[in-house]
């Protein structure tokens, strides 16, 4: 007998205790589950009067690694979203059913707990203390907006099928996106969000297999767009030569706000509120954009932005809005 992927499901909670299993709270709807064990074998070098053959292996040392891949839709995601930036708070009650949430870069990440099912149960896998490494989100003209988890994990073991009660809330579509840079929207043909934390996911110590811990380091946070060519974006001059008004190269660095919204036709409950999402980039350094010109191909340029934090404000938010209570 065969199985298919399609009637597995994907189970996540924070998990507020390390090395205590959490259930789930929220079932999303994935695309793909790419999370498994990384454990090592030894095998020792040839030594001198032995076999000449391999005799021995040994065990090494274990973690948990892989990705989850996604449509966005904006409810069941922001434990991940929560995961990632650390830090979370709830704007409460908008009233009919509708909620909005806000994430924050900073502070310590929680850990993570996920079930995963395959195919109607016949594999269940319950992975403990597991953080998110980061993020890639992709907006693509006339397509669904996607994303990709990377996780880390310290250890797994065999779990038990639970209730899939997956959510309900609507996938988001780049037609129904906006894109602002310095509060004024831009023509993009596609947009790449990427997000890293750069976990330190190699801290194994002598007298065990597992992860000693899991550190955040230094985060980078990049978007990349493709942005049609028009006459006032002044993108080269500003990253090039450090300016809009600037013609020629000097030693001045650009940075603008950048917005990202992306909503659904679907209302929350029984409010005139849409579901929808922001990704919010304080201040976003403009690191390149070439002017590529071939043929009669359509001018398009390939816009490099980098965050970097700006005083006390936050570098990097997400708000979500949805019919959840909270996270």
């Amino acid at each position: 007998m065969s199985y298919t992927s399609e009637t597995g499901s994907l189970g996540i909670a924070i998990q507020p205790v390390k090395g205590t299993f959490t259930a789930p709270t929220d079932y999303m709807k994935v695309q793909g589950i790419e999370l498994n064990p990384e454990g090592e074998k030894i095998i020792p070098d040839v030594e001198i009067g032995a076999s000449s053959d391999i005799t021995d292996v040994f065990q090494g040392t274990y973690k948990i690694s892989g990705s989850i891949d996604s449509y966005v839709r904006p409810e069941a995601v922001g434990i991940l979203f929560k995961g990632a930036l650390g830090r979370y708070t709830a704007s409460g009650s908008l009233g009919l059913g509708a909620y909005l949430h806000n994430f924050e870069a900073s502070g310590v990440l929680p850990w993570i707990s996920v079930k995963k099912s395959i195919s109607d149960d016949i594999q269940v896998f319950d992975y403990t203390d597991c953080k998110v490494e980061g993020f890639q989100i992709d907006i693509n003209a006339s397509e669904p907006a996607t994303a990709k988890f990377d996780i880390v994990g310290i250890s797994d073991e065999v779990g038990t099928a639970g209730t899939a009660n997956f959510e309900s809330a609507p996938m988001l579509i780049a037609t129904q996106a906006t894109i602002n840079i310095g509060g004024v929207a831009v023509s993009a043909k596609k947009a790449t969000l990427s997000y890293k934390n750069n976990l330190d996911a190699n801290d194994f110590r002598v007298g065990s297999r597992f992860l000693g811990d899991i550190v955040e380091k230094r985060r980078e946070i990049d978007l990349s767009m493709d942005i049609v060519l028009d006459t006032t974006s002044k993108l080269y001059e500003k990253s090039f030569y450090g300016g809009a008004t600037k013609t020629e190269a000097s030693f001045d660095v650009h940075a603008e706000r950048v917005d990202i919204w992306i909503e659904s036709a679907s209302l929350i409950g029984t409010s005139a509120l849409p579901y929808k999402m922001l990704f919010s980039i304080k201040n976003a350094v403009f690191m390149a954009a070439p002017t590529p010109a071939k043929g009669d191909d359509l001018v398009v340029i390939p816009l490099e932005l980098k965050a970097i934090k700006s005083g006390t404000q936050n570098i990097f938010e997400i708000h979500i809005w949805n019919g959840k209570t909270s996270y």
